[in-house]
């Protein structure tokens, strides 16, 4: 005897047109998840690699002071080079972390 099968109802993009209440509440779940699944599987993949629990913290505290100073440092960075060229320079210094960062073959 077969089982009957389930209607799968996807979400209604037609609601998702004009920014609003659901749209936020939806990109807010999105960034919730993600940041979530991130704080649980980086810290295991991090002590798996440094082994100790004390270099697990001082490397989350070295990455946290970094970008806590990048963040005060954009500000900076517009003032001295232009808003137009701040973008363009971000995306080519994660095109090279990209490139650098890849196996080569």
């Amino acid at each position: 005897m077969a089982l009957p099968r389930q209607q799968i109802s996807a979400m209604p993009l037609k609601d998702m047109v004009t920014p609003g209440a659901t749209a936020f509440a939806l990109m807010f779940a999105l960034e919730s998840m993600a940041r979530a699944s991130l704080a649980t599987v980086i810290p295991l993949q991090t002590y798996a690699l440094f082994g100790l629990p004390r270099d697990v913290s001082l490397a989350f505290l070295a990455v946290a002071l970094t970008g806590l100073a990048g963040s005060f440092a954009i500000p900076l960075l517009i003032r001295r080079i232009g808003r137009r060229w701040v973008y363009p320079l971000g995306g080519a210094a994660w095109s090279w972390r990209r490139r650098s960062s890849s196996p080569r073959r």
